[in-house]
């Protein structure tokens, strides 16, 4: 009896080690790591803003820069459009333009990146430059993961809008399984997954709980009186610190729920993700077609000719009712006998 009864004993605790915090706590949680986070959260957004300020200050004067010093006049407009045309100065501005936009994701990816990693110290020792440098370790993994998951959600959205939501749900960890579990391709994919999968109903739940709370925080600032001028800079204002408020807050929710699922994932369960390929696949050619029968519609004559007639019907049925509604309107104004 004594051997039966220790071996029953371990069963209730791991019972509820697979259960995920209730809602309530994972927004007090939520709520304490942002509220011990936020200083350095607020420092790391406006450093990597001074960053974006720069590349696109820095980006504009090199474009103009570059058509300055192949430009002999600048009041001649036959100079600047021969120059503007030139092929090496269109194919230099949109070399320069590609450069600049890789530049942007960059730092982009290595901001969220570098928010995870702070979310994730326990210690705060380093310093705000230091968490976005190490973000940058991060940018080729996620990336691609990124690219990825791209593929499977966009292409799911032309088979049905409900698919391409429940993909994008069981994908929603990816960048936390690079970052936070240092996975990287198919394997911070899969890990998404199966970590989802394993406690579907309860991330669902709480996720919505999350979109319930972000739409109604909207309805509030949108319901807010903004036509007065003063009144317009306080909807501004309130409207800039709502939406970082509920991002971050959004960020910290997300990462302990994560943390949790991640906490009760088992993984040697294998995790399937065939469908998500087969709708996703579907769904690319589906759009292929749709993409090339409108390409053939609009190069077909007759559908042109149709268009064409659709128009002038409009206009001279536009046309129409402007001169009734000026005969009316003389005819109001003409003396009655």
């Amino acid at each position: 009896m004594d051997e039966i009864t220790e071996t029953k004993k371990p069963m209730p605790s791991e019972s509820v080690q697979t259960k995920l915090p209730s809602i309530k706590q994972l927004i007090v949680e939520s709520w304490q790591l942002l509220t011990k986070k936020a200083l350095k959260l607020l420092f790391l957004g406006l450093l990597s803003t001074a960053v974006y300020f720069a590349l696109i200050i820095g980006g504009i004067l090199l474009i103009f820069g570059f058509g300055a010093m192949n430009m002999s006049s600048f009041s001649n407009p036959e100079v600047m459009t021969e120059v503007l045309s030139k092929p090496g100065f269109v194919g230099t501005s949109v070399t320069i333009f590609v450069i600049w936009i890789i530049a942007l994701i960059a730092v982009g990816t290595a901001l969220q990146a570098g928010m995870l990693i702070l979310l994730k110290d326990p210690t705060e020792d380093a310093s705000v430059i230091s968490y976005f440098k190490k973000g940058f370790s991060y940018i080729v993994p996620l990336i691609l993961v990124s690219a990825i998951t791209f593929v499977l959600t966009f292409g799911s959205l032309f088979v049905f809008i409900i698919p391409s939501m429940i993909i994008s749900l069981f994908l929603m960890f990816t960048m936390y399984a690079v970052v936070l579990d240092n996975k990287k391709g198919m394997e911070a994919i899969k890990m998404s997954i199966g970590v989802v999968s394993q406690n579907f109903g309860a991330v669902m739940g709480r996720i919505v709980i999350l979109w319930l709370f972000s739409f109604a925080v909207q309805m509030l600032i949108g319901a807010l009186p903004n036509e007065e001028p003063s009144a317009a800079i306080f909807f501004i204002l309130i409207t800039l610190v709502s939406s970082f408020a509920v991002s971050w807050f959004g960020l910290a929710y997300i990462f302990k729920l994560y943390e949790h699922a991640r906490a009760v994932f088992d993984p040697s369960k294998k995790v399937s993700m065939t469908w998500m390929w087969i709708i996703s696949i579907l769904g690319w050619i589906i759009g292929a077609m749709i993409i090339a029968g409108v390409v053939s519609a609009v190069g077909n004559k007759d559908f042109q000719n149709t268009i064409q007639e659709a128009v002038q019907k409009e206009m001279e049925a536009e046309f129409n009712d402007e001169m009734d509604s000026e005969n009316d309107l003389d005819y109001e104004k003409s003396p009655t006998l």
